[in-house]
């Protein structure tokens, strides 16, 4: 089992060095990590070059070259992505140090994907499971979960899912959140009512 944990960026070269901090920190190297310029005005290609010198897990680079949105750019990366699943890591998020190894120890075959809460704590993005105990549940049960003071979650989808079924590229911006329907519908389990 191995992660792509994917990071797609605008104009947010400064905030990668953290990003990689908590890759460094990661107490699995079973991921990569894949980098997407959605047409970046600074530094980014030169920060990733940087980071990648200095790093023990692989890095890849995806260039968009100008500004396409983040559905875009996620598919591109999605593409270039060679792990099993695709975690998503924002530009201003950090990942904890047992992060990876807790996705992969969470998952199982003939799941879709696994997901966790993202907390804060003093700024910093956690892999936090939802219930002291597993569950398991569709994307749109998930989504449609009453939580207190919950509002983000870390996803992991299969990489396949998400090729077979890739973001809308109708805007600018198309959340992952928003994939819940289409990843339902293709396979990602059934809602309570049997419909997609």
């Amino acid at each position: 089992m191995k992660l792509s944990i994917v990071t797609s960026c605008h104009n947010r070269a400064k905030l990668l060095e953290r990003v990689w901090q908590g890759l460094v920190s990661q107490s699995s190297r079973d991921f990569e990590w894949v980098i997407g310029n959605d047409g970046s005005t600074d530094n980014v290609e030169d920060v990733a070059t940087s980071l990648a010198l200095r790093s023990d897990f692989p890095i890849t680079f995806v260039d968009a070259r100008k500004h396409v949105g983040k559905s875009r750019i996620d598919n591109a990366m999605i593409k270039a992505a060679k792990g099993d699943l695709v975690l998503f890591c924002d530009s201003d998020d950090y990942l904890t140090r047992d992060a990876v190894e807790a996705v992969i120890a969470a998952w199982r075959p003939g799941l879709s994907g696994v997901t966790g809460l993202a907390t804060e704590d003093g700024g910093t993005a956690l892999f936090d499971p939802f219930y002291q105990d597993e569950i398991e549940a569709s994307w749109r049960d998930l989504a449609d979960r009453p939580d207190e003071g919950t509002s983000d979650m870390t996803l992991a989808i299969r990489t396949d899912l998400l090729r077979e079924t890739p973001f809308p590229e109708v805007d600018l911006l198309y959340p992952e959140g928003a994939m819940v329907r289409n990843l339902n519908c293709a396979g990602g389990g059934p809602t309570k009512d049997n419909s997609c």
